[in-house]
């Protein structure tokens, strides 16, 4: 297989498995289904957190503009390095109206059993950066 298509593949899975849910998902669900707090950041007006179950991981923040500009970006330090350099996503979204931001992953990586994920939300009004490690679970 060559470079170029095994770096297609691992961003192919990296993107399917980070793409955005709406906002309107409720953290209630998530806690009522014991869903556990994994990262929190608080600077300024902002703040931040992961909550997660082992295989789904939430990640939300407040304090954004009403449709503020953010760029999100992830990485996942158990996917192959190309050129010296560990993958990761970058998406520039909007805040929500209520200056929210709630997006969804899974930390899968074929042939890997875990690793760190980091995660950076940047806009105007707020700069957080967060993370976790995660194992893959058996089933």
């Amino acid at each position: 297989m060559s470079k170029a298509h095994g770096m297609s593949k691992i961003a192919l899975a990296v993107l399917a498995i980070t793409l955005p849910f709406p906002a309107s998902a409720s953290e209630d669900i998530t806690i009522a289904r014991g869903w556990r707090l994994i990262d929190e950041v608080e600077t300024g007006t902002c703040r931040a957190d992961i909550i997660g179950n082992g295989l789904f991981y939430r990640i939300s923040a407040v304090g954004f503009r009403s449709g503020e500009p953010v760029r999100y970006r992830l990485t996942n330090d158990a996917a192959q390095e190309i050129d010296g350099r560990i993958p990761g996503v970058e998406y520039r979204l909007s805040a929500g109206a209520d200056g929210t931001f709630r997006q969804f992953y899974i930390p899968f990586i074929p042939n890997r059993t875990g690793g760190r994920v980091t995660i950076s939300l940047t806009s105007i009004s707020c700069n957080i950066q967060l993370g976790f490690d995660w194992r893959r679970r058996s089933v």
